[in-house]
């Protein structure tokens, strides 16, 4: 068994470069079959789907895009996040995101992600807490 804690800070930084917290989520999660589901995807794999193991509960998800690797004509470092975009449980409709990362506590049924980068690979990483 093990503990997850997932923490999300909102931070707002004046004028002045003073930074303050404007509101703080944490919330833990007791685990005993954690799971990280990982991909390598481009544009032309359109939607990829992503193997949730059936039979369990998952208690949050997390989803992280990253490119993996340097591309100079975007100014983009090798695991900077990536734009994907999901659809889950049967949904039909894409729910974008340019900034490559989405969480919620709660459970997923099915996962397809695609990615409109198309230069090299974009490394996506699922991490489901059960």
């Amino acid at each position: 068994m093990e503990f997850h804690r997932l923490i999300i800070q909102l931070l707002q930084r004046t004028a002045n470069a003073t930074e303050s917290e404007t509101e703080h989520i944490e919330n833990q999660y007791q685990v005993q079959q954690p799971q990280v589901l990982t991909r390598l995807i481009t544009k032309t794999d359109n939607l990829v789907v992503f193997p949730i193991p059936a039979g369990i509960t998952f208690k949050y998800v997390l989803i992280k895009a990253s490119y993996n690797q340097e591309d100079t004509a975007l100014a983009k470092k090798e695991g900077d996040l990536a734009p994907i975009a999901i659809r889950r449980d049967g949904a039909t409709d894409d729910q974008i995101l340019p900034d490559g990362w989405i969480a919620w506590g709660g459970n997923i049924v099915n996962l397809q992600i695609s990615t409109p980068y198309e230069t090299n690979k974009v490394k996506v990483e699922v991490f489901l807490g059960a």
